[in-house]
Formats: C-alpha cells, structure tokens, sequence
C-alpha cells in the first residue's frame, strides 16, 4: 500500500507557481532577445551631399535642384540584408520634405561648380551609384555610395538644417539616418574614397 504524499503547504504552492511564471517569462525574454538581436540595423551616415541645378527632363524648361548624397553604411547585426529604396527627406526649419529620387543616370561625369573656382567631377557616375550595387549590407562591413535626388529650385540656396535618408531593406524594415550639414567630411575625403576630382588650386 502505497503512501500518501503529504499536501504541500501554502507557501510551497506560491513557491512553484513563481518558479513557473519566471521560467515563462525567462523563456520569452529569450526569444525577443533573440529575435531582435538577428534582425538587421543598418548605421551610417551621410557623409557629403553637393547642390546643383538641372533641367527637369519631364519638363525642359523647368530647373531643379539636384541633391547627390554621398553614404556609409553598416549592419550593426550580424544577419546580412539587401536594400531596395532609398527616401530623402530635407528640413529647412518647419518639417520634414520629400525629395524625389533620380534614376536611370548614364556612365556620364557629372559637374558640379566648386567654390573656390573650377567644377568639381564625379567621373562615371553611374558606378558609384549605391542602389546599382548587389552585394548586401553586411555586419560591420563599410558599405558606400551615391545617390541622386530631385527638388524644388527653391533648395538649391536654401538653408537646410538637417538631412534624413531612409534606407528601405527587401523586407520592407526601414532604417532612418539624419545628419546635419556641419557633421560632413571634406571634399579630399570624398576624393579618396570615391575618386571625384577636385581642381587643383
């Protein structure tokens, strides 16, 4: 004949049931863990973005102002992830502006006027271009390029205070990147890294 197990107290079941909740809990904090720990971050920054002007090719006798922002970017985790889009926003002091992308730029040199006399050149432009790369945006790995945008002639002297790149990865995640202009490199670093030309002085 079998022995009956004694009943546990009152402070014994309260015991088992923390044991269990922690355990649920533990097990979900776990897995969030997890799971954000391996979805992709892009990081970066912008690191120049030149002015100028040209003619709108929808409507030739309308300017536009040309943004061509120049981009570092890294995966802050380490699962690799393809970017699709690319949105740039502008803020001239009241709110955020949409600026429209360009594409379909040819292997051309694009010139841009330099201050202190000469243009500035970005030879084979169509290369640097970040949205024509295939490789993917990889942990810790520099990722650079180019990208173009269109707006308003307005912007093309105006003071803009901040810049926002969205980066939109094939799942449809977006990763935003703001920088202000006193935060850009100089020119001879885009020099370097990108191969532009710089007019001798």
């Amino acid at each position: 004949m079998s022995a009956t197990p004694p009943p546990s107290t009152p402070i014994e079941s309260i015991l088992t049931i923390v044991i269990a909740l922690v355990a649920a809990v533990s097990g979900w904090i776990a897995f969030f863990y997890q799971y954000y720990s391996d979805k992709p971050k892009i990081r970066g920054k912008i690191l120049q973005v030149m002015r100028g002007t040209f003619q709108n090719p929808e409507k030739p006798s309308e300017s536009l102002t040309t943004f061509v922002l120049f981009l570092y970017l890294t995966n802050a985790r380490k699962n690799a992830i393809h970017l699709s889009d690319y949105i740039l926003e502008i803020d001239t002091g009241d709110r955020f502006e949409r600026m429209k992308m360009i594409r379909g730029i040819t292997n051309q040199t694009v010139h841009f006027g330099y201050e202190q006399g000469g243009e500035v050149q970005i030879p084979d432009f169509n290369k640097g271009l970040i949205y024509k790369q295939s490789k993917a945006v990889e942990f810790g790995t520099p990722f650079y390029g180019y990208l173009a945008f269109a707006g308003d002639l307005k912007y093309h002297k105006a003071n803009i205070r901040r810049y926002r790149i969205t980066c939109v990865d094939v799942f449809d995640h977006k990763h935003e990147i703001t920088t202000e202009p006193k935060k850009f490199v100089d020119l001879f670093y885009l020099q370097e890294v990108f191969g532009i030309k710089i007019p001798k002085a």
